[in-house]
């Protein structure tokens, strides 16, 4: 019997989840695409907000707080339509993801901050990208300010923890030079 997942109103977590089997759970630029569009509506149907995240081609990461005691829901929404997108799309049967999402809560700032280097180190970590910032399946361009296109990810939030002056500038080498 699985233990019940710690949830509470207010609560930034960590959020990962992998592939069945390792597998990849994107296979093309549509596929990425209709994730993201999935985070976005739950960030807007569910009042819960992204701090971070990272698209990998077999897992994902995010940083997510919920001002609703709502985590396993949202989760749901999110993994639940993506999976019937998936499948349905490459005429697949079964589990696309290895199990439920693991959320680690995020309690305290020094840790928020390492994890949100970490998330978008991942593509560098992974040795698919040499630039961070040109990912472009993580929010890291956006908490730089080179897209505008993120209006529903909060990247004031860890960005205001880096001094209010040249805090973008500080955050990239706290990411990229540390």
């Amino acid at each position: 019997m699985r233990s019940t997942r710690k949830q509470a109103e207010g609560l930034i977590y960590h959020v990962i989840n992998r592939g069945a089997r390792r597998k990849n759970i994107f296979l093309d630029v549509p596929d990425f695409e209709m994730f993201i569009s999935y985070m976005i509506t739950a960030s807007e149907k569910f009042e819960v907000t992204f701090f971070a995240y990272c698209l990998m081609s077999n897992h994902y990461h995010f940083l997510i707080k919920t001002p609703l005691n709502n985590i396993s829901v949202v989760m749901q929404y999110i993994n639940g339509n993506y999976s019937k997108y998936f499948n349905k799309k490459y005429s697949y049967d079964g589990p696309l993801f290895r199990g439920r999402f693991k959320s680690i809560i995020v309690s305290n700032t020094s840790y928020l901050i390492y994890l949100s280097k970490y998330i978008h180190l991942n593509p560098f970590t992974a040795h698919i990208t040499q630039f961070p910032a040109t990912y472009p399946w993580s929010s890291y361009a956006a908490y730089l300010g080179e897209s505008s296109e993120k209006h529903w990810l909060d990247t004031r939030y860890i960005g205001d923890l880096f001094s209010n002056e040249n805090s973008l500038l500080n955050y990239r080498q706290f990411v990229e030079c540390s």
